[in-house]
């Protein structure tokens, strides 16, 4: 029997498939402890008006020939294998596509798509890593175009302020270590001279287990977060940039997000380094420049705009980094999806033009525009239009030699108005203005536009990996929701109507890490953005990820009190709902019940909750499988059947 949506990570985002076309399919299965004879892969799809996922049968399926210049399959190349010393038979571990025979950090997929050399992980010889030019600073692995950095500040790991709980202990080798799975160290370091400086991590994981799993870590510079990863049992080091840092005293933050039991973090140096090839005007590295100049950006480009306040929007490699002047006059900026910012830049009303400044990163990187307010003809604008609330225009009636008009909006009306002299309007509320123009010979213009307001309420929470129904405040069709791409929506009605509300089914990836991710609603036709929201995303970690689930004791009739722990990552919401369902036959809860609630009391500090199971007399393994429903309704709780 199949089971097509037993668990969301088995279903794709809806995808777009065009009819005669062919597509490459590949699925992926990775087998755990148990090799069981039964194992098989079968594949479903959902076509347009299906009720439910249907087999895909032979029929749809052709079959796919192996190119002969890859003999193994590994979409490596046989001659640049051979090249490379590479057996071109074998597709597994370092012969294969995420091999790093060299240890440079670079697969040798990776290597083989850059040109570098998978054998030498500095391929051009100017001091940086294949993995640096690469992933780090953008340049070219093959030319030597970046000089490596000079180390400027070498922590001393002691010196570290503990938040969060746990303790953390200095070993004989002057490593410092967690004495708890998770716990957050912040330091604090001074610069001299402003700048873009390198902060680098080297650091392990250690455990009594026989498998020692990778710590995940967050580090942050001031509140900005700078980026995530894992650190293995063999000591790495991990580097990342820092935002423009101007001279003067900052922090590290340095976040240990491990969930396993009896795993531990082992520090063994933090640095941060400061680069000293700058061009002689500007003090910065041609290399750095190009890499700040492709990560901040101003992506709107316009000479006139019909509507004031002109919005713009771009991108950024790091929020509240852009700073925007118009004559002189500071405009507010806001970060919305991951790595763009917009605004709204008012402009003067007689139409003259006026200059934009924008600036990124205290001056690291620069741009002006100049825009003006230019006038609506009627007689020429589209019959409908969108407009924001607060958004003004200004507008004359005209076709070739008139000089007067006369305008109805509502009750209002302009008579005799001089084609000189435009109108200004502002719409405060939303809803659907007429304008009606009456030129000379009695000849009528009409123009709709409608104003939209929007609003997402208050704040969402989803938990990787899980989808919940939501609706927002007010937000209405049609205008256009988009979100960060960690999160999928889904309109729970394909077909809204004109100013119907919008409502939706939202999943969170499974891979997403935790932290604000924002949505926003735009006019039609990727228009200005009319309301922002945000997204609290959590992660969490139930008994199988964190391994922490073992028998704390024994009643007197022989039944076992089994303790599990679940970890949530990120800032607990008061309203937070996860509801747990036994599917084990003979386990309660200490509740007497199959059912449990946990809510954000059950959770410390350290965002770690545990509660208490009761198994049936016995030797083996206490297993307490059971189903996690965050934010579900109690019915469907009640209603889960082990078959499903």
């Amino acid at each position: 029997m199949h089971s097509w949506n037993q668990r969301l990570g088995q279903i794709s985002k809806p995808i777009r498939l065009e009819a005669g076309k062919s597509y490459y399919l590949e699925a992926l299965g990775a087998r755990g402890p148990f090799h069981y004879e039964d194992d098989f892969l079968s594949i479903a799809w959902k076509p347009p008006g299906a009720a439910d996922f249907q087999l895909i049968r032979a029929e749809n399926l052709v079959a796919f020939f192996r190119d002969p210049n890859d003999q193994d399959d590994d979409d490596l190349p046989d001659d640049w294998e051979k090249r490379y010393r590479l057996n071109p038979a074998d597709p597994h571990g370092n012969q294969g596509p995420l091999g790093d025979p060299d240890r440079d950090g670079m697969t040798n997929m990776e290597e083989y798509r850059s040109g570098s050399d998978p054998l030498n992980g500095d391929t051009d010889g100017d001091g940086v890593s294949d993995h640096d030019e690469i992933h780090l600073y953008g340049s070219n692995p093959l030319v030597k175009d970046v000089h490596p950095p000079v180390t400027h500040h070498r922590f001393h790991l002691i010196n570290g302020t503990l938040q969060g709980g746990g303790t953390w202990v200095l070993d004989n080798e002057g490593a410092l270590i967690s004495g708890y799975r998770r716990g957050t160290l912040v330091f604090e370091f001074e610069v001299e001279t402003p700048g873009i400086y390198a902060l680098a991590l080297e650091a392990s994981s250690v455990g009594t287990l026989s498998y020692i799993p990778a710590v995940p870590v967050s580090v942050s510079v001031n509140q900005t977060v700078l980026g995530h990863a894992e650190f293995p049992a063999n000591a790495v080091t991990r580097k990342w940039l820092t935002p423009w840092l101007p001279a003067g005293k900052h922090t590290v933050r340095v976040e240990n997000r491990n969930v396993r039991a009896n795993i531990n973090l082992r520090i063994l140096s933090l640095s941060l380094a400061r680069f000293e090839d700058g061009h002689p005007r500007t003090g910065i590295p041609d290399w750095l420049s190009k890499l700040i100049g492709s990560h901040n950006e101003v992506l709107t480009s316009v000479n006139g705009s019909k509507v004031s306040p002109w919005f713009v929007e771009g991108k950024t490699r790091f929020s509240k980094s852009v700073s925007i002047n118009s004559g002189n006059v500071a405009i507010p900026v806001q970060d919305h999806l991951a790595g763009r910012w917009h605004a709204n830049v008012p402009l003067p009303e007689d139409g003259s033009s006026v200059g934009i400044a924008f600036d990124f990163e205290n001056g690291a990187a620069t741009d002006k525009q100049k825009v003006r307010w230019e006038i609506t003809n009627l007689t020429q604008a589209p019959p409908v239009n969108h407009l924001r609330v607060g958004d003004s225009i200004r507008v004359i009636a005209r076709h070739d030699t008139e000089d007067v008009f006369t305008l109805k909006m509502g009750e209002r009306l302009w008579e005799k108005q001089a084609t000189s002299d435009p109108i200004t309007l502002r719409f405060d509320k939303p809803g659907v203005h007429v304008l009606t123009a009456t030129l000379e010979g009695e000849k009528k213009i009409t123009t709709t536009y409608h104003v939209h307001g929007a609003d997402f309420g208050a704040p969402l929470t989803l938990i990787a990996g899980n989808s919940r129904a939501w609706t927002p405040a007010d937000i209405r069709h049609p205008l256009e929701v988009q979100a960060d791409k960690s999160i999928q929506l889904t309109p729970l009605e394909e077909h809204a109507k004109n100013g119907s509300p919008l409502a939706f089914r939202v999943r969170l990836d499974s891979t997403a890490a935790s932290g604000p991710l924002a949505m926003i609603a735009r006019l039609p036709g990727e228009g200005p953005i009319v309301a922002q929201g945000r997204v609290d995303a959590l992660r969490l970690s139930s008994a199988s990820k964190t391994g922490d689930a073992h028998v704390i004791g024994t009643l007197p009739d022989g039944t076992r009190v089994v303790q599990v722990s679940y970890i949530m990552d990120g800032p607990i919401p008061a309203d937070l709902s996860i509801w747990i369902r036994l599917y084990v036959t003979d386990a309660v809860f200490t509740n007497g019940l199959t059912w449990l609630q946990l809510t954000a009391a059950d959770f410390d500090e350290n965002g770690v909750a545990r509660f208490n199971v009761l198994k049936a007399p016995g030797t083996g393994t206490p297993y307490v499988c059971h189903w996690i429903l965050p934010y579900a309704d109690f019915e469907d709780v009640l209603n889960l059947r082990p078959t499903e």
